[in-house]
């Protein structure tokens, strides 16, 4: 017997969450996995490398972490800003600067620092 599934209703499956739920959950489940993974990957890396994560910490920022939680990592990167201008039909991007944590985040996640810097000063034609 499947979920849903009921012989009072001839053999045929009920529905019991509307496509709406069922897309909720699917993406709430995909941002776990994301978050999980972020979190995986950052502590590996600083296990392997036998490293400690400084700065992360509002108002300690010497205290140091070999375990760093996914939320205090994004938390790093909340004060990021995206400003985008458009000039004579061109829209140029400007990204704040990373800090040195966030730079270290980014490696420690496996990533070239150019995924970030790349975007800055480019220009795009809006359609």
């Amino acid at each position: 017997m499947g979920i849903g599934h009921s012989d009072a209703f001839g053999g045929k499956l009920r529905n019991w969450y509307s496509f709406e739920e069922e897309l909720g959950g699917s993406l709430l489940s995909i941002a776990s996995r994301v978050l999980n993974l972020l979190e995986f990957q950052v502590r590996h890396n600083l296990d392997k490398n036998k490293e400690k994560l400084a700065g992360l910490y509002v108002g300690n920022p010497k205290r140091e972490t070999p375990r760093p939680t996914s939320e205090i990592l994004l938390a790093a990167f909340k004060e990021i800003t995206l400003l985008l201008i458009e000039v004579k039909n061109e829209v140029y991007a400007h990204l704040t600067v990373l800090s040195p944590l966030q730079q270290r985040i980014l490696v420690l996640l496996g990533f070239q620092i150019s995924i970030y810097t790349q975007l800055d000063g480019q220009s795009f034609t809006p359609e």
